[in-house]
């Protein structure tokens, strides 16, 4: 059967229609009409004059005559070719498939055909150069990101200080030891944060006495005056130590009754929701609404710094109305040039529990001591480059179109607002930084004017440091915004090396078949957000009360979605009893897991099958570069015309037939082999979008008329014979259902 397919495709071609019934004629119509073409003169038909086949332009252009010697041999009516609708050949042969070597060489290509192929070099040859622009701004805002933010130094800065704090700012003492039991995670009461201020946290801010080892009988000794600021060793601690606090505010309570009787107050946070345990980010970017009149500021003197807390202690301090008291403590590091503040916050929520966190801010002095500058200039010199050029083909497209409103509409595209939104995302992040050195050089110059008695401040201590304990809060801000800003900067720049990918098939195959199956999964996303939503509600009335994983909707969804891939404690969902929680558990990843997730697998690799299959037979990328190579160097030996000149002698509006001589005299200075070249590759990109898929039932028809056709020369055997002798019936009640299907498709 596939002998008799090759042979049928080689001799006859197969145009796919429902009237190709007979085989031997048209196979005997084209060996003739090759005859008369092979001995016919050259000159006679022309560039625009074929023997065999002839070119109709549009509107405005001429004609190819027909030859009447082809009339002569084939004495059938012409008529357009399926694929090249500028071509007429005879009926029968309108399927056939043309060479395009005789399409340019006895027709000619359409100018919009031509154009089109124009247009899609041009962006092959731009997209491709970009890729190496592409590689080269993520490696330049990396090592920009990387110089600026010094991120080793204040992870490992931070994590110094947390593990200082947790483990060495005690209290719980048991006499006659010298070591507490209870850290600031265990601070519950009001009595507990006095404690740990006035046994762990105040002695441990300062280096008051000199460290003995255990049992040793050296009689304690006071450092040097210098050194009483020193904390690990290596840091210095710079004014004091700033105590402060934020209120609730009052509010009407839901049981007035019960209010009443038993006289509550009633009242809710400013900020964040602490019924549940806060992360650090949160508690680090919440709105402190400080109470000034409670703040206190401890020095460096030791002794009247736990007299100030026994005094806070005694007034108390800490109220039912506070929420949040925050502990700051400002240091700086000579070796890595890093202020830093760290906050140590203690939250009282309305529901009776108490968080402990420690965040951390810090400030680089000096952001340009090292090379970032260099990098960061060689950044915006390329991002300055892509301004100019997007503006400047902004203007082209306004101008070919004839308007700023019809240019802006042909010039916007995906990849374009990827471009524009990787500019203005630059420029932005450029104005925060510029921003963010200006506060630093503004806290470096308030401390540098601090005059000599305020590291000594008592009461005045407020007048001399809160600015700067507010500036350095804001550089925090600064910081985190920058965080945000230069992970959306990062994303940008990963989707601008996907649109390079995209010029190239094999580059392209994760985008293109996202793209082909984004229908598929928009689908399979309902379904599997449905599911996946009635799961997340099951969860949280199974596990909410007892888990605080799933004790709000927001906070069981990434939990499923993390069991969904295979993390999860099946020991620690049994609070809500074992059977349930076997239900529950086996049922979410049987239908989510084993199922839902199985089909999103096969659905894209369906779509991956088909894609790859196109991209396989496209040229490579190296190939591309080499044209690419070959181009420019033609280029600069002045032997060849470049795309976009020819491009701007056409118009795709004009369906003129185009020759080689036409083009050449169409286009100053083009060589006739680069003519050639391009017409040659108009015609087989044509072909290639064009040319429609074979069909099922033509196919089976097509080995009916292939089986009859060869009968008489083919010996007789049980499998032809039934192949051959298939009902009439049958192949038209093949034939309708196609065509209804088609209806159908057409209709939808």
């Amino acid at each position: 059967l596939s002998a008799l397919i090759a042979f049928k495709f080689a001799l006859a071609g197969w145009g796919g229609g429902p009237g190709a019934r007979s085989l031997m004629p048209r196979i005997a119509a084209r060996r003739a009409v090759q005859r008369r073409v092979s001995t016919s003169p050259r000159g006679s038909g022309g560039r625009n004059g074929p023997d065999d086949v002839a070119a109709s332009s549009g509107p405005g252009g001429g004609q190819c005559r027909k030859s009447r010697r082809v009339t002569d041999v084939v004495r059938e009516p012409f008529r357009e070719h399926e694929v090249y609708p500028w071509v007429t050949v005879p009926a029968e042969q309108a399927g056939c498939d043309l060479e395009a070597e005789d399409v340019v060489e006895r027709c000619g290509v359409r100018e919009d055909a031509l154009c089109t192929y124009i247009d899609r070099e041009i962006k092959i040859e731009q997209d491709v150069l970009s890729l190496p622009w592409a590689i080269l701004s993520v490696v330049l805002y990396a090592l920009m990101m990387l110089h600026h933010e010094r991120l080793s130094w204040h992870n490992s800065v931070n994590a110094a200080f947390a593990f200082h704090i947790r483990e060495n700012a005690n209290f719980g003492f048991t006499a006659p030891g010298n070591m507490g039991h209870m850290s600031y995670e265990e601070i519950i009461r009001p009595s507990s944060f006095y404690s740990w201020m006035s046994k762990g946290f105040v002695p441990l801010a300062g280096t008051f006495t000199l460290p003995r080892s255990e049992d040793s009988h050296i009689v304690p000794q006071h450092p040097p005056a210098g050194d009483i600021t020193k904390v690990l060793q290596h840091h210095r601690r710079i004014g004091p130590i700033k105590v402060a606090q934020s209120h609730v505010q009052d509010t009407e309570c839901v049981n007035r009754d019960l209010e009443a009787k038993f006289g509550i107050r009633c009242s809710s946070s400013k900020g964040i929701d602490l019924n549940l345990q806060p992360t650090q980010w949160q508690v680090a970017q919440a709105n402190f609404d400080e109470v000034t009149s409670k703040t206190q500021w401890l020095n460096s003197n030791l002794s009247s710094n736990l007299q100030k807390i026994r005094e806070m202690e005694r007034n108390l301090w800490i109220d039912s109305l506070t929420e949040h008291v925050k502990v700051s403590m400002l240091t700086y590091s000579a070796e890595g040039d890093m202020l830093y503040m760290t906050n140590m916050h203690v939250l009282y929520a309305r529901s009776g529990g108490t968080w402990s966190l420690l965040t951390h801010r810090a400030a680089h002095m000096q952001p340009y001591a090292t090379a970032s500058p260099y990098i960061g200039a060689l950044f915006y010199f390329q991002v300055t480059i892509l301004f100019v050029y997007e503006f400047r083909e902004l203007c082209l497209h306004s101008r070919r179109q004839g308007g700023h409103l019809k240019g802006l509409r042909a010039y916007v595209g995906i990849w374009n607002v990827v471009d524009w939104t990787f500019i203005l995302m630059s420029y932005i992040y450029l104005a925060v930084w510029i921003r963010r050195v200006l506060l630093v050089q503004d806290v470096q110059d308030r401390l540098l004017s601090l005059p000599p008695e305020a590291g000594t401040c008592l009461e005045d201590c407020a007048l001399f440091f809160a600015p700067v304990f507010q500036e350095i809060d804001d550089l925090g801000d600064l910081a985190h915004n920058m965080q945000v800003l230069s992970s959306i900067c990062c994303f940008v720049i990963l989707l601008r090396c996907f649109k390079a990918f995209a010029a190239q098939p094999r580059l392209a195959l994760v985008t293109a078949t996202l793209r082909q199956a984004a229908g598929d999964v928009s689908h399979y996303l309902i379904v599997f957000l449905a599911i996946f939503w009635s799961f997340a509600v099951m969860s949280v009335s199974l596990f909410g009360r007892e888990l605080e994983t799933f004790s709000t909707v927001d906070r069981a969804f990434p939990t499923l979605f993390i069991a969904l891939l295979g993390e999860y404690d099946y020991d620690e969902l049994d609070v809500a009893g074992r059977a349930f929680t076997f239900v529950f558990f086996f049922g979410f990843l049987g239908v989510l897991q084993l199922v839902m997730l199985s089909m999103l697998i096969g659905v894209i690799i369906d779509h991956y099958v088909e894609v790859k299959e196109r991209a396989t037979q496209s040229e490579p990328i190296w190939s591309d570069a080499f044209n690419i190579l070959r181009r420019a160097w033609q280029n600069h030996q002045k032997s060849r015309v470049c795309l976009t000149k020819i491009r701007a002698q056409l118009s795709k509006e004009c369906q003129v037939v185009m020759s080689v001589d036409a083009m050449l005299d169409r286009v100053p200075g083009l060589k006739d082999k680069q003519a050639r070249r391009l017409l040659m590759g108009a015609v087989n990109h044509w072909r290639a979008r064009h040319r429609e898929p074979v069909d099922v039932s033509h196919l089976r028809e097509f080995v009916w008329d292939v089986v009859h056709t060869l009968k008489p020369y083919v010996p007789e055997s049980e499998q032809v014979a039934r192949l051959s002798t298939a009902s009439a019936a049958d192949l038209a009640a093949d034939r309708a259902a196609a065509e209804a299907a088609v209806e159908g498709q057409s209709s939808a």
